[in-house]
C-alpha cells in the first residue's frame, strides 16, 4: 500500500496562484510521487471550482455550512479544491474575509481527511501544512484524531509574518482553550491546553504552529538560523529542517546544461577543464551575468 502526503496551502499552481507559495506544494507532492508517494494538495477554491473541471467527490457538512470539494489531477497530483461559503471569494488573501476561510477551511479539512476514504481520497500517513494560512486546519486535524492514530503533522514556514491568531478565531473554528493534548517542546512531550499552547507562543500563528506539529520546515538553512531560531526559541527551533523550497533542479543536470551553451568561454576564461565550482561561479559573476541577451532568463510559469 502507498503511503500518501495531503499539502494544505491557501494556494496551489496552477489553479490558484498570489505570491511564490503557490508553486511549492506543488511541487514538493510532485518530488513525492516520483519517490512512490500518492500525493493530494487540497486548497480553498477562491471562487474557481467551476474553472478547472474536476471531478466532484462531494459534500461535507461542518459546522459553518455545507462545503464542496472537487478534485483536479495535473501531473500526476490530485488537486483538491474546497468550495462554499466564504471559500467562495475569490479574493485570496483579503483581510476581512481572512477569518471565516481560515476557519472554514480548517473545518472542512479536518473533516475531509477523517473521511478521505469515503471521498475516495487516500488516508494520509503524513499532512504537510503551509504557512500561518494552515494552522488552524493543523489543530483541528490533530484535534479529530485525538486519542487515536493519527497522520504526522508538518508545519512549513516559508515566511514569518508574525500572524496573531485570538481566541475569538480558535473558539470559532471549535478549539476551546480547555482542549488538553500533548505537544513536544526541547525534545519531551508534555500535556497542555489549548490556552496554554496560546500563552506558550504569544498568540504568534508560526510559533503556535511549530509548537503543535511533529516538525517544523523552512526555506533555507540561514532563513533557519537567522530568523526563526529568535522567532521560535532554541527548543522549538530543534524541531526545524530545511527544505529549499521544492525545487526539483538537479546539480548534475544544470553542469550538463551549462558545459553544452558556455563550454568554449569556459576554457578560455578559466583555464582549466574540467573547471571546479570556484572557477564557474567566477565565470558567472564576472563575465556570463554582464553578457546576457535581452530578456533572459526565461522562467516559464505554469500559470
Amino acid at each position: 500500500m502507498r503511503q500518501a502526503v495531503w499539502m494544505v496551502t491557501f494556494e496551489a499552481a496552477p489553479l490558484v496562484k498570489v505570491g511564490g507559495l503557490a508553486e511549492v506544494p506543488p511541487s514538493l507532492a510532485g518530488e513525492l510521487s516520483k519517490k512512490g508517494w500518492e500525493s493530494v494538495v487540497i486548497l480553498p477554491a477562491h471562487g474557481a471550482a467551476d474553472q478547472h473541471g474536476g471531478a466532484r467527490l462531494g459534500e461535507l457538512s461542518v459546522r459553518h455550512g455545507v462545503f464542496r470539494l472537487v478534485k483536479v489531477e495535473l501531473g500526476g497530483i490530485q488537486y483538491v479544491l474546497v468550495s462554499g461559503g466564504a471559500l467562495d471569494d475569490p479574493r485570496v488573501y483579503a483581510e476581512e474575509i481572512m477569518p471565516f476561510k481560515v476557519v472554514q477551511f480548517a473545518t472542512t479539512v479536518a473533516e475531509a481527511v477523517v473521511n478521505a476514504e469515503l471521498l475516495g481520497l487516500p488516508r494520509p500517513s503524513v499532512v504537510h501544512f503551509h504557512d500561518w494560512h494552515s494552522v488552524v486546519p493543523l489543530l483541528k486535524v490533530k484535534q479529530v484524531f485525538e486519542g487515536w492514530r493519527r497522520p504526522a503533522l508538518i508545519f512549513h514556514i516559508h515566511l514569518a509574518v508574525r500572524k496573531k491568531l485570538g481566541e475569538d478565531l480558535l473558539d470559532a473554528a471549535g478549539l476551546p482553550l480547555d482542549w488538553e493534548h500533548d505537544v513536544v517542546v526541547g525534545g519531551f512531550k508534555r500535556r497542555i491546553s489549548l490556552g496554554e499552547a496560546l500563552r506558550l507562543s504569544s498568540g504568534i500563528a508560526e510559533k503556535l504552529g511549530a509548537l503543535e506539529a511533529d516538525r517544523v520546515a523552512t526555506v533555507s538553512r540561514s532563513y533557519m538560523v537567522n530568523e526563526l531560531t529568535a522567532l521560535l526559541g532554541s527548543e522549538l527551533a530543534g524541531k526545524a529542517r530545511v527544505v529549499y523550497n521544492g525545487t526539483s533542479w538537479r546539480y548534475e543536470r544544470l553542469i550538463d546544461e551549462v558545459m553544452a551553451q558556455h563550454s568554449g568561454k569556459l576554457k578560455e576564461f578559466t583555464g582549466e577543464w574540467p573547471p571546479g565550482r570556484r572557477s564557474l561561479r567566477r565565470y558567472f559573476l564576472l563575465k556570463a551575468l554582464g553578457s546576457m541577451p535581452r530578456g533572459e532568463p526565461k522562467v516559464p510559469d505554469v500559470k
